[in-house]
């Protein structure tokens, strides 16, 4: 489970790459998105479980006597956006302009 959530973490790298114009933009982008954005809508309960963010702690909540059901709804997010998100970036750079 913590591979899907590192999957996702490439395409949301990939999706930035493709939207900044430089280097240092796309890692500002990506690490907002990734250490801003994702937790703090994880802390709203009604979301928590379906943030791709719950996946990183599955490895230790399953030893702990979670269930691998506790995370259907993440895991699915994380497939889904790591999707669209792949396909945004494999898309974006086609329209771009070269100048």
């Amino acid at each position: 489970m913590e591979t899907v959530f590192l999957v996702l973490a490439v395409a949301v790298v990939a999706a930035a790459a493709a939207v900044a114009r430089s280097t240092l933009a796309t890692v500002g982008i990506a690490l907002a998105v990734l250490l801003v954005a994702m937790p703090v809508a994880g802390v709203f309960p009604a979301l928590a479980s379906w943030m791709p963010t719950h996946l990183a702690n599955a490895p230790a909540e399953l030893l702990a006597g979670a269930t691998a059901g506790d995370y259907v709804r993440a895991v699915a997010v994380s497939v889904a956006g790591t999707i669209l998100l792949f396909s945004f970036a494999v898309r974006r750079p086609g329209r771009r302009e070269i100048l």
